[in-house]
């Protein structure tokens, strides 16, 4: 299967530490609400702290992607794993220190996310 190569776009540096880099890549709204993104995170760059009024599924492609949820403890998830937030949890999401990362995020019944404050170093490096 060759593959998939998308013209990406700068990420909201308000939204974001680091670089990374976005593309909306469909939207389907018959029976659920669904919008899909790609989002490419160089290493140690990551979302800020954010809340979706629905719920968002990650499929890690590419890398290892450093995600926590509030009141946990910070994860890590490789290459074919996923991760589900569920709607109003605060979290972030990203690449680890040494690695370029790749995720698609499916956002489902999302109409709103909340963007917070940046995610420090020291959250983002913590065990």
């Amino acid at each position: 299967m060759p593959e998939l190569v998308w013209t990406l776009s700068a990420a909201d540096p308000k939204n974001f530490v680091g670089n990374a880099h976005t593309r909306v890549v469909g939207s389907a709204g018959d029976e659920v609400d669904v919008k899909l993104y790609y989002v490419q995170f160089e290493p140690a760059a990551r979302t800020n702290w954010h809340i979706h009024s629905g719920e968002q599924i990650l499929v890690v492609t590419r890398g290892r992607c450093r995600y926590q949820r509030e009141g946990e403890a910070v994860r890590e998830a490789t290459s074919g794993r996923s991760i589900r937030f569920a709607p109003g949890v605060r979290h972030w999401h990203g690449a680890a220190d040494d690695v370029t990362t790749e995720h698609v995020a499916i956002n489902i019944e999302n109409e709103d996310t909340t963007w917070l404050e940046p995610v420090t170093d020291a959250v983002f490096a913590a065990e």
